[in-house]
């Protein structure tokens, strides 16, 4: 089960700093979030002192008999255990852990901030290379949607407020009208600015953009590739709101 969260917010004056127009209008959107499935790697320094401290770990570490660590009767049936029973005396190497006979599987981790290509990401997105939530396990992931035009073409779910409307109300409506009602997004929150929900799909693929909406395509991107997709007069405001 992926975790996902959702924040909520009014773009009236987001909608005015962006256009320049003096009558613009009040915007619901939802910012649709995909928290980090495994923790970052640590900084050098950090995984430095980790190293050293296991290496110091193991010289002073005791040993014990090799009964200790076999089980006598895997060792009497002569199964595949007994092979493995370490000599008598023997502890672990030094510099090593139990996990380091255990294959780590490789991650599609993220690319770290400032390392993003703009033209490439832009690029990739077009492709619909970004559909994905099985991606950048080690970072946030945010939807956006991709209207068909040349400006600014990728923004997230948004649309106008109507008459008698909470902005939660608008924002849960564009959302359903924009991808439809497939992706089980739950909010949980009532904040006027700041709304969260889980997401319990599989890998973001029941994400299905509203063709009637002038949508044609969408992507889950990180903090960085959404500075790379969507207005650059935009993001400064929207930053603030993103987990990296």
């Amino acid at each position: 089960m992926l975790r996902q969260g959702v924040t909520s917010f009014p773009l009236r004056w987001l909608a005015r700093a962006a256009s320049g127009a003096a009558d613009a209008r009040l915007v619901g959107a939802t910012i649709l979030q995909r928290f980090p499935l495994v923790a970052k790697a640590d900084p050098p320094a950090v995984a430095a002192y980790k190293a050293l401290a296991e290496s110091k770990a193991a010289e002073t570490r005791k040993t014990f008999p090799a009964e200790v660590y076999a089980d006598r009767r895997s060792a009497e049936a002569g199964s595949d255990a007994a092979g493995a029973v370490p000599p008598a005396g023997a502890g672990p190497a030094v510099g090593t852990s139990f996990w380091d006979k255990y294959e780590t599987p490789a991650l599609d981790l993220a690319v770290p901030v400032g390392e993003v290509d703009a033209a490439a990401t832009r690029a990739a997105a077009d492709a619909g290379e970004l559909q994905t939530t099985a991606r950048a396990v080690d970072a946030s992931l945010y939807l956006l949607l991709r209207k068909d035009r040349d400006d600014h073409p990728w923004q997230f779910p948004q649309g106008g407020w109507e008459d008698g409307e909470t902005m939660r109300q608008t924002a849960e409506r564009e959302l359903k009208e924009e991808v439809g009602d497939e992706a089980p997004v739950y909010f949980v929150s009532n904040a006027l600015f700041f709304y969260r929900a889980w997401y319990l799909g599989d890998n973001g693929s029941d994400i299905v953009p509203n063709a009637d909406e002038g949508l044609v395509g969408y992507a889950w991107a990180t903090k960085a590739e959404v500075a790379a997709l969507i207005s650059p007069d935009v993001f400064p405001v929207i930053e603030p709101l993103l987990d990296h």
